[in-house]
């Protein structure tokens, strides 16, 4: 009886003591000059969306409740440009960006899919992140990155990222979401995938 009650305490400890490889950084001077984005419209507790505006494309749906990070109080880690980043209840960070062909090309330089998504793993390695898994999805278009990516704020500091990055008909979609308790049992790429495919 003993032995099976350090095991439950012991299994039970790690989920409550588990963390976020990540580590939100705050502002030393926060920052009211800073533009706070607003880009969260509306939360339906019934249905648990929350409905999000995204640049040039309108409105989106998340499942969950989502709000906008605090850009004003905290450094934000920007591994997509020009984009909403948004935080949950469990303090996830999400950063979404869907950009038409043209756009993309002025951020990224790149039109073709497939060599966009190889130099996005080119640049990350150059960057001495660790690509730890990749999928590709032929029927709906997207590659699915698990990545231990380095911190703009910490050189030595690494935080594990779920990266997706899709094209549907001339959009290109840009998802990364991290701050991510490994030990929840909340799927992260299932979220990521369920989001493109609903939007």
């Amino acid at each position: 009886m003993k032995k099976s009650s350090v095991i439950i305490f012991i299994l039970l400890s790690n989920f409550c003591f588990a963390q976020s490889d990540y580590i939100v950084v705050e502002k030393k001077v926060e920052d009211l000059s800073y533009y706070n984005d607003e880009n969260v419209k509306s939360y339906d507790s019934i249905k648990n969306i929350t409905t999000v505006n995204i640049y040039n494309v309108g409105t989106i749906f998340l499942i969950g409740k989502w709000n906008d990070f605090n850009k004003q109080k905290y450094l934000e880690e920007r591994l997509i440009t020009h984009c909403p980043v948004l935080i949950n209840e469990n303090n996830f960070i999400l950063e979404i960006g869907i950009f038409d062909q043209e756009i993309n090309q002025i951020l990224t330089g790149r039109i073709n899919f497939k060599k966009y998504n190889f130099a996005f793993l080119r640049q990350n390695k150059r960057m001495k992140s660790k690509i730890l898994t990749s999928v590709f999805n032929k029927e709906k278009n997207y590659y699915l990155h698990k990545i231990k990516h380095r911190s703009l704020y910490n050189d030595a500091s690494f935080f594990t990222s779920y990266h997706l990055i899709g094209k549907k008909g001339k959009d290109f979609y840009r998802m990364v979401l991290y701050n991510n308790d490994e030990t929840n049992f909340e799927n992260f790429e299932e979220f990521l995938i369920n989001t493109y495919n609903n939007n």
